[in-house]
């Protein structure tokens, strides 16, 4: 097997990333989905580019990027939601 360099930092960021959105969306819990996108966006990109610069394509790396990015919106999204839902129930009691 030859060796792609970021495999395994795309691996990591593509996991990441659906843990993200299993978090966020089966769980409820767009906190933890803000972190973990966090850490899987940038080895997402670290990954990316150092495929290129090897002149290798990386699609886990690729598709952690894309999921990480898409769940770090939504869970953001998700969070001011909770905390204007919050704010409303405090304010009208």
């Amino acid at each position: 097997k030859p060796i792609i360099p970021g495999r395994q930092q795309g691996i990591a960021s593509m996991v990441l990333g659906i843990v993200a959105w299993a978090v966020g969306i089966l769980l409820f819990l767009p906190f933890i989905s803000v972190v973990l996108a966090l850490i899987g966006l940038p080895l997402g990109l670290a990954a990316r580019k150092e495929a290129e610069a090897a002149g290798v394509a990386n699609g886990q790396a690729v598709a952690g990027i894309w999921l990480n990015a898409i769940g770090l919106a939504l869970a953001v999204l998700a969070t001011i939601l909770v905390i204007l839902a919050i704010l409303a129930i405090a304010s009208s009691a």
